[in-house]
């Protein structure tokens, strides 16, 4: 009997075999993620770009709540272009699907696809990661106006609606993103360092610390002048050490506020990094709403998904870059703030931790 050949579509060499993933996954992953990005960063405008127009403000605040359902329409986007003319494309043989699927079949597909697509986007925006963007100063130096957060939704455990019981409190140190609400009606989100968690009795005056008693360890960097926001900043950058964080901070001569608060069960004490203009538990204190419910905490923030330079860019070298003592700034001179940091981080306190009070034991 004469040998059987495999049909044409599964005989492929070694390098066939290898190039069909490849080629798709750049055609079909790579590209399409790639198209999106600068379709994202050149037709959807931001706030700044959007004054003056009302319509263009809705998109910029359509964009703000709901970023990962636009990114994943403009990839989907991207994927049926890429797929319209792939028999035009740079290795498009290898694009082609093995069988000939019927129209029917092939429609039922892209739907399902589409589908699958924005349902696992919901259900990871809801569970596991979500972007926010940072509104303010209030955290610079960390974090600038406009950076992106990668905010992980799973850090602190399940949220069951109206109970704190599987909730786990925030370590001091952490850096978190909660809703504004009536803290700040002109914001959606929050973004604040922890500073005193439940049972704590905290107390600041002139932008430094004490909790329990004990005083947040703080190493002075150097001089800091920085114009944002039509704001000038001029103070001084501290590097503070607290648990296993260490952190940089703006102090400035006007800041004279002076705050006394226990922190009370299922909440945390919050302030910003930019201690002279930053609204936080300091100032909440006087509408009785001084911490932040721990049920309302969205998630921790670790790294920056990506910032953006003095020009309105995205900064490369700021891409998922982790939070830390490294300043964010890329037009102004920072090499004896950078050496200062340095020198302070060299020594490092033994003790980070406050003592614990009865009331946090419990």
């Amino acid at each position: 009997m004469p040998e059987k050949t495999a049909p044409a579509e599964t005989r492929t060499t070694g390098w066939g075999r290898i190039a069909r993933p490849v080629t798709r996954l750049f055609w079909f992953g790579l590209v399409p993620a790639a198209l999106s990005g600068f379709g994202l960063q050149a037709l959807v405008p931001n706030r700044s770009q959007a004054r003056g127009n009302e319509f263009l403000r809705q998109v910029a605040a359509a964009y703000e709540r709901f970023d990962i359902a636009f990114a994943v329409s403009f990839f989907v986007l991207a994927t049926l272009a890429v797929n319209y003319w792939r028999h035009h494309l740079p290795g498009g043989k290898y694009l082609e699907p093995k069988a000939s699927p019927t129209g029917r079949f092939r429609t039922l597909t892209l739907f399902v696809g589409i589908a699958a697509v924005g349902a696992l986007a919901l259900f990871v925006r809801a569970r596991v990661v979500e972007a926010h963007r940072v509104a303010s100063s209030s955290m610079i130096p960390t974090l600038l106006p406009a950076d992106r957060l990668l905010t992980e939704k799973f850090a602190y455990g399940s949220v069951i609606p109206g109970s704190d019981a599987s909730r786990r409190p925030p370590s001091r140190g952490d850096v978190i993103v909660f809703p504004a609400s009536t803290r700040s009606p002109q914001q959606q989100h929050l973004v604040k360092r922890v500073l005193g968690i439940p049972g704590d009795h905290i107390e600041v005056r002139l932008g430094s610390a004490r909790i329990n008693g004990w005083k947040v360890p703080s190493c002075n960097a150097g001089s800091f002048t920085h114009s944002i926001e039509d704001r000038l900043i001029l103070g001084r950058i501290a590097v503070e050490f607290l648990g296993d964080e260490s952190y940089l901070t703006i102090k400035v001569p006007e800041d004279t506020t002076e705050t006394k608060y226990t922190v009370l069960p299922g909440e945390v004490f919050v302030l910003g990094d930019n201690r002279g203009f930053s609204e936080d538990s300091r100032i909440w204190i006087h509408g009785r709403n001084g911490g932040v419910p721990i049920r309302e905490i969205e998630g921790r923030v670790k790294r920056v998904l990506f910032g953006r330079n003095s020009k309105g860019e995205v900064n490369m070298s700021r891409l998922w870059a982790p939070l830390g003592t490294t300043l964010p700034f890329d037009h102004i001179d920072t090499k004896a703030l950078a050496a200062g940091i340095a020198a302070c981080l060299k020594i490092r306190p033994q003790v980070t931790l406050p003592p614990v009070t009865t009331a946090s034991r419990e």
